[in-house]
């Protein structure tokens, strides 16, 4: 078989020898061959140019590789990585060369206890090393080279330092020409050389020159019988000393020898390493020695009467003559099928098949018993007893009448014919339902079913019970009594009037109307609840429930007393007085029947006053339900206001309830008396509660005069506050029409003033010259008031007046 481009040449898991594979070329793979588990056995294995390894055994895989070569992979050619167990792995002449790393690589790990037999292999050229050897912590490896030739790695045998146990012993093998060592931390053992082993045409043809140091120098401990070729071991290559098995996969083998295999000049036969042996050539191959046939008995023979004949005594396989041979014996045996099967047309006695034998023929006989009885499970003609051949089975069938007829005595199943075996028997049954059910329209007596049987037929009647009479529970037609049929059942029934009203004199209960009963007698009752309860819709006397009839109707009446006064404890409408009803009990101040808290009458039924925390309409402007005049709501429930005398927290700081504004606490209640709050007070000389440098009041509550460096609009040209003539602006505040005077500044912070005008020209020599400059426009900066007091008066005055507003507005109210 040949295996190419492939993954896994070949890849098994499988346990035990699942896996047995031999004479397969394995080709340009990635692995050759790689296995889980098991102990395979590989002969004649051949892996060329693996891309990664030739053979990969993982887990507890313990291989038996005979005669297999490993070429040319990538990595390694034999890579061994046992984990788990003690695998057992062997390779015997087999050939591992030309792999790019390694060329046997064991290492034990996952605390396997592993072991690997080389004997008669050929390791050579590996890119690093021959044979690699490593085991991990709690794990162990033990390799045994024996006949074997490791050449020309970098290392030949190197034992790894790994933290487990690793064992390594070479003997008679021939370790050579690896470049770094030979031996690396292990040595040489006995039998063991370092020469060039010669080989006839390496690396491609490993095989042994005659010449080569090892041939004849193996030891026999362990080897196999034949080489990597099948050549016959030990040979004599050396031609001295006699035979020895040589070192290495292949033993030499020299040209022209009795034993050779060859028959040679000289030579009758040659059977090789068989030479001398029962069967074979003899051991000087002048003939063949002892052999069946020759008419001498001898070796394993039982018989030799020298004839080609198979039917007589002496087989020519020199076997004694028995039955089951495969040949008839003459005049000894009828037949001789050579097995023990008694089922075909040769028993296992050598006599012919025969109906009565006791043997079933397969294919000609259904049953053979080995006898003649027909009383038995097998009649004559070897067929199964079966109902309706004319033979009563004992202890099977009852009848035999060899007919299929179910209707007389024997029915089709061989069984005496009787009620209920599903065979109405002429004359004898009017059915056969074949069962003992009484409820069908069989019974099992085998009579038809009828009504008045006694027997209830399930789907057609409902009772049956054997008599005529209509008083009892089942009357005419197999039907149950029931009240309405119109038979009055004794003791059961009190009337039966036959109908299905339930409302006349004989309800469909079947005892007399009465009141109390449930059921509505027409025209003599208006309801009938079937309870003594006068809490619900039908009271005593099967009378409707209706208001005023003295029992309260549960969930739908508050109270029920009988008579028509609404003020008293039930009301008229039968319901229970309470506030908010419209009627004013004794308990109430008032009852107006609404929900509404802000009339006279609140919902509690208690009369509106001031301080009940409901506003009244009308009548009150607030009522927040407290004695307190510090809020918003004071005495005689009117909102706060500033002049009511009470000072509201949080709003007002003072109120002394009158309308003077120069006191100790102005009209707007507010403390902080100021200049620019509006009101004059008696410091000052005005106050009109802006913020405004160009009317009447300055914001320093002065009255504007000629001179205070603000222009008073309507009123002055100019102020420049100086008193001085002929600068442009006159001790008058009047233009003097010189140079121009500078803008004015805005008024509280306002921007910055224009330029002055060009002055005048320079008077003449001896003249007192005149300010260039004109009578500047008043300003902020010009002001007694600083820009910022001057805006924080104007808020001030603002916030007054909105206090004064408020207060009016609250006043109007």
């Amino acid at each position: 078989m040949n295996i190419q481009h492939t993954s896994r040449g070949i890849h098994s898991d499988g346990p035990g020898t699942v896996l047995a594979a031999s004479n397969v070329a394995i080709d340009t793979t990635a692995y050759g061959v790689q296995l889980g588990t098991g102990t395979p056995t590989l002969t004649g294995i051949h892996v060329t140019g693996a891309s990664t390894y030739g053979l990969y055994a993982l887990g507890d895989a313990a291989p038996t590789v005979l005669g297999s070569s490993f070429a040319s992979s990538g990595s390694m050619g034999v890579y061994l990585t046992p984990t788990s167990g003690a695998p057992s792995i062997t390779f015997v002449n087999s050939i591992v060369r030309g792999s790019g790393n390694y060329g046997v690589y064991l290492s034990a790990g996952g605390g396997a206890n592993a072991s690997l037999s080389l004997t008669n292999d050929t390791i050579h050229a590996n890119g690093n090393t021959g044979v690699y050897v490593y085991a991990s912590s709690a794990s162990a490896a033990t390799v045994t080279i024996k006949n074997s030739i490791v050449t020309q790695q970098w290392y030949g045998v190197y034992r790894g330092a790994g933290s487990g146990s690793q064992n390594v012993s070479t003997t008679y093998s021939d370790v050579w020409g690896n470049t770094t060592q030979n031996y690396y931390t292990t040595s040489a053992g006995v039998g063991c050389i370092s020469q060039n082993p010669q080989y006839v045409s390496p690396p491609t043809n490993l095989a042994l020159q005659g010449s080569s140091v090892c041939i004849d120098v193996g030891t026999a401990a362990g080897a196999p019988a034949t080489d990597y070729d099948g050549t016959v071991r030990p040979l004599d290559g050396d031609g001295i000393n006699g035979t020895g098995f040589d070192m290495g996969a292949y033993e030499y083998l020299p040209a022209g020898f009795c034993g050779d295999g060859v028959t040679g000049v000289g030579e009758v036969c040659d059977d090789g390493a068989q030479n001398g042996n029962y069967g074979y050539c003899k051991a000087d191959c002048s003939g063949m020695g002892p052999r069946c046939g020759d008419g001498a008995t001898n070796g394993p023979e039982q018989c030799d009467d020298g004839n080609p004949s198979n039917t007589d005594a002496c087989l020519t396989t020199c076997a004694n003559a028995s039955c089951g041979d495969g040949f008839v014996r003459a005049g000894t045996e009828q037949c001789d099928d050579g097995n023990a099967v008694n089922t075909d047309a040769c028993l296992d006695t050598c006599a012919n098949a025969s109906c009565g034998d006791g043997f079933v023929r397969a294919g000609t006989e259904q049953c053979d018993d080995g006898n003649a009885v027909n009383t038995d499970a097998c009649v004559q003609g070897c067929v199964p007893a079966s109902c309706g051949d004319g033979f009563v089975q004992v202890g099977v069938e009852q009848c035999d009448d060899s007919n299929a007829s179910n209707t007389d005595a024997c029915v089709g199943t061989c069984q005496a014919a009787s009620c209920g075996d599903g065979f109405v028997q002429a004359g004898v049954e009017q059915c056969d339902d074949s069962n003992a059910s009484n409820t069908d329209a069989c019974v099992g007596t085998c009579q038809a079913a009828s009504c008045g049987d006694g027997y209830v037929r399930v789907g057609v009647e409902q009772c049956d019970d054997g008599n005529p009479s209509n008083t009892d529970a089942c009357v005419q037609g197999c039907v149950p009594a029931t009240c309405g049929d119109g038979f009055l059942r004794a003791g059961v029934e009190s009337c039966d009037d036959g109908n299905q009203v339930n409302g006349d004199a004989c309800p469909n209960s079947c005892v007399p109307a009465t009141c109390g009963d449930g059921i509505v007698q027409v025209g003599v009752e208006q309801c009938d609840d079937g309870n003594a309860s006068n809490t619900d819709a039908c009271v005593v006397g099967c009378l409707a429930a209706t208001c005023g009839d003295s029992y309260v109707h549960a969930n739908v009446e508050g109270c029920d007393d009988g008579n028509s006064v609404d003020d008293d404890g039930c009301r008229n409408d039968c319901s229970l007085p309470g506030c908010g009803d419209g009627v004013a009990q004794p308990n109430e101040e008032c009852d107006d029947g609404n929900q509404d808290d802000t009339d006279a009458c609140t919902t509690n039924c208690t009369a509106a006053i001031c301080g009940d925390g409901f506003v009244e309409d009308g009548t009150e402007e607030c009522d927040d339900g407290n004695a307190s005049n510090a809020d918003t709501c004071v005495e005689n429930c009117i909102l706060a206001v500033c002049g009511d005398g009470f000072v509201e927290i949080g709003v007002e700081q003072c109120d002394d309830g009158n309308g003077v504004d120069d006191d100790a606490c102005p009209n707007n209640c507010q403390l902080s008396a100021t200049c620019g709050g509006g009101v004059k007070q008696p410091t000052e000389a005005c106050d009109d509660g802006n913020a405004s440098n160009l009317d009447d009041c300055l914001v320093t509550c002065q009255f504007a005069s000629c001179g205070d460096g603000f222009v008073h609009v309507g009123v002055e040209d100019c102020d420049d506050a100086n008193g001085v003539a002929g600068d442009g602006c006159s001790p008058t505040c009047q233009s003097e029409g010189t140079g121009g005077a500078g803008g004015g500044g805005g008024s509280a912070g306002g921007g910055q003033g224009g330029l002055g005008g060009q002055g005048g020209p320079t008077p003449p020599p001896g003249e007192t010259p005149t300010e260039e400059g004109g009578c500047g426009c008043r300003t902020a900066g010009s002001s007694s008031v600083p820009p910022a007091l001057g805006w924080l008066a104007g808020l001030v005055l603002a916030a007054a007046a909105l206090r004064r507003r408020a207060r009016l507005r609250r006043a109007e109210q």
